[in-house]
C-alpha cells in the first residue's frame, strides 16, 4: 500500500527555527551610545576684528557647553604669546584669561583655541577657532576722557541680581554717544540715568540679571566726551551674579516658600 500521507510544511522547514531565532537576537542588542554634541564657541571678548582694545583687558571665551578646564585652557594660545592665568564661571562656559602684564600698545593680537579643547564630557571642540583684535595705541591725549570707577568692581563676585550697573568718567560725557557706545555680554536691555554733571552713566535693568553669570560690560573707544573728545580707548570690565533671591516668610516656627500680605 503507499502511504499517502502529507508532511505538514512546518515541520518540514523546522529546522530553520533555531537559526532565525540567532539572527533576532544578535539584532536585538545594546542600542548604540549616542554621539555627544561637538561644543562651540559661542562668544568672545574682543570681538573678532575689535579695533583700540585696551591694553590692559581681559580675554573671555564663551563656549556652548561646560568645557574640561584642563584641555581648554591648553588649547588656548596666542600671536604674540601673551602669559596669563585663567579663571572659569561656575557653569564651565565662559574661560577668562587675564594676562600677566600689559598687551602691547597698537598690536595686532591672534587668539586660538584649538581643536583639543574638549567638553566636560569628553567632546572635542568642533573646530578650531582663531579671532583676532588690535590694541589701543599707546599714544594717550592726557586731555582724552577715561573711565574712573565701575560699580560693580571690575572681577566682583556674588553680585545681587538686581543690581544696577554704572561707570564713572573723569570727565563730562556727551550722553547720545557715551551710551550707544555701551554693551553688556550676556545682553542687558536697561534704562540709562545721569547725574546733573553728566559724569555718571548708570544702567538700570529692565529685568533682573541672570543667577550665577559671568557679565562682561564694555564701553566702546566710540564714547565721547561733552566737546567730542573720544574715550582714550576701550574700557571693559566683568562681574559674576550670585544665586537666584528666594524669599521666604517665618510664620511662628514655620518658614513658607513666599510671602503674600493683603488681598
Amino acid at each position: 500500500m503507499i502511504d499517502m500521507t502529507v508532511t505538514p510544511r512546518r515541520r518540514r522547514f523546522g529546522w530553520l527555527a533555531p537559526f532565525v531565532v540567532a539572527l533576532v537576537v544578535a539584532g536585538c542588542g545594546a542600542p548604540a551610545t549616542p554621539t555627544a554634541t561637538a561644543p562651540t564657541v559661542s562668544t568672545t571678548l574682543p570681538a573678532d576684528a575689535a579695533t583700540g582694545v585696551a591694553v590692559g583687558s581681559d580675554i573671555i571665551v564663551t563656549f556652548s557647553r561646560a568645557m574640561n578646564p584642563v584641555t581648554t585652557a591648553a588649547a588656548l594660545s596666542s600671536e604674540p604669546a601673551a602669559a596669563c592665568s585663567f579663571s572659569w564661571n561656575a557653569a564651565g562656559t565662559v574661560l577668562t584669561c587675564r594676562p600677566a602684564a600689559d598687551l602691547q600698545a597698537d598690536t595686532v593680537y591672534a587668539f586660538t583655541i584649538a581643536a583639543s579643547a574638549t567638553a566636560a564630557d569628553g567632546a572635542a571642540l568642533a573646530s578650531a577657532t582663531t579671532f583676532s583684535f588690535t590694541t589701543a595705541s599707546g599714544d594717550v591725549d592726557p586731555t582724552a576722557p577715561t573711565v574712573a570707577d565701575t560699580l560693580p568692581e571690575d572681577a566682583a563676585s556674588n553680585v545681587s541680581i538686581g543690581s544696577q550697573i554704572s561707570v564713572t568718567f573723569s570727565q563730562a560725557m556727551d550722553t547720545a554717544t557715551t551710551e550707544a557706545a555701551f554693551s553688556v555680554v550676556p545682553a542687558v536691555s536697561c534704562g540709562f540715568g545721569w547725574n546733573p554733571a553728566n559724569t555718571i552713566l548708570t544702567c538700570t535693568p529692565d529685568s533682573e540679571l541672570l543667577a550665577d553669570t559671568v557679565y562682561v560690560v564694555t564701553i566702546a573707544a566710540s564714547a565721547t566726551d561733552a566737546t567730542s573728545k573720544p574715550l582714550d580707548q576701550s574700557v571693559s570690565f566683568t562681574f559674576t551674579t550670585g544665586a537666584a533671591i528666594t524669599e521666604s516668610c517665618v510664620v511662628g516656627s514655620s518658614v513658607f516658600g513666599s510671602c503674600r500680605f493683603g488681598p
